[in-house]
């Protein structure tokens, strides 16, 4: 009964993020030259991130590229675009 209790406390953490951003991801910071971008993999693909990467990045002119990802304990994930001539 208590793994229960924890499963679902723990599945209203993850979904109270859809909640807060109105989306499975949130824009943590972008400039002319990188976005970050923080989502959650259970409510946005990478392939989403990616077309709000490339629309930030578009409006300078660029394309983005991925430098990476990283997943915190909570499983949300950080992808951190860089901006790039096309």
């Amino acid at each position: 009964m208590k793994k229960i209790a924890v499963a679902l406390a723990l599945a209203g953490t993850l979904a109270g993020c859809v909640v807060v951003w109105g989306r499975g991801y949130e824009v943590e910071a972008e400039t002319s030259e990188w976005i970050t971008i923080k989502y959650d993999t259970h409510f946005a693909s990478l392939d989403e991130v990616q077309q709000v990467a490339e629309a930030s990045c578009g409006t300078h002119g660029k394309r983005a590229i991925m430098r990476g990802q990283d997943k915190s304990i909570w499983q949300l994930t950080t992808a951190d675009f860089d901006c790039v001539p096309k």
